[in-house]
């Protein structure tokens, strides 16, 4: 099947259903937003930045089975005839509490240095392009130093881009697994999901890509755009996950 069908075919199961599924998806970024605001609140009684950072760190392993809980439904509420009820993005989470925190927690461990590395890098490559356009505008000139920087820090903002998108890959793809196979355990899962990627690596990038646009516009809506894409990515990546695993 090639990418476009995958979309084609997920155009067709979420008509009729896009509403529970962007409704399901907002209440997710609500979650996030209230455990975000609630940890801030909680850190402004201290006025500690370590503390601060700690409880931001403990929040991301709060907000995972969300993260799960939501992945699971709207792939479920799309290809499945049982009827869902926006309550069980809670239930799902707390019933597989335990097994998504070993799962996802392993890979956002495995994430976080990569993350802090894009970061820092991003960082580095937009820095670089204000200050030489300040120095352009100042003495009609590049400064070359500053022009090193800047080729850094775009080559690894990308080299650490591509890693994270593999690392979200991952993380979908484990989803699918832990919700398909419960007797799995988690580096049985972890192993799993890590052989499925690696040997289809370039059927999941071509298809990541062909959302590049739409992921574009979706930021210049600043992120509201997302509340419609992510289903609709979600969904296409699940049918691709789903022909991979019927032809082993």
């Amino acid at each position: 099947m090639l990418k476009n069908e995958y979309k084609l075919q997920a155009k067709v199961l979420l008509s009729g259903k896009w509403v529970k599924s962007i409704v399901f998806t907002l209440l997710t970024f609500f979650y996030i937003i209230i455990s975000i605001l609630l940890v801030d609140i909680i850190a402004s009684i201290f006025y500690n930045n370590i503390i601060t950072g700690l409880l931001l760190f403990l929040d991301v392993f709060i907000i995972l089975p969300i993260l799960y809980s939501s992945t699971v439904l709207i792939k479920n509420i799309n290809t499945k005839k049982n009827t869902y009820n926006y309550s069980d993005l809670i239930k799902i989470a707390i019933l597989n509490f335990k097994r998504i925190l070993k799962i996802h927690g392993v890979l956002f461990i495995e994430t976080l240095p990569y993350i802090i590395l894009f970061i820092f890098f991003f960082i580095l490559f937009i820095w670089s392009i204000l200050q030489n356009i300040y120095i352009y505008f100042v003495h009609q000139t590049f400064a070359i130093n500053i022009l090193l920087y800047l080729i850094i820090g775009f080559i690894f903002t990308v080299i650490f881009l591509h890693i994270l998108i593999k690392k979200w890959f991952l993380s979908l793809i484990s989803s699918f697994v832990l919700d398909n196979n419960s007797t799995l355990n988690t580096l049985s899962v972890l192993k799993e999901s890590k052989i499925l990627l690696k040997n289809n690596k370039k059927k999941f990038f071509e298809l990541f890509s062909s959302f590049s646009l739409l992921a574009m516009f979706s930021i210049f809506t600043l992120g509201i755009g997302f509340i419609v894409l992510l289903p609709y990515m979600k969904l296409s990546f699940y049918l691709l996950y789903e022909t991979i695993i019927l032809k082993k």
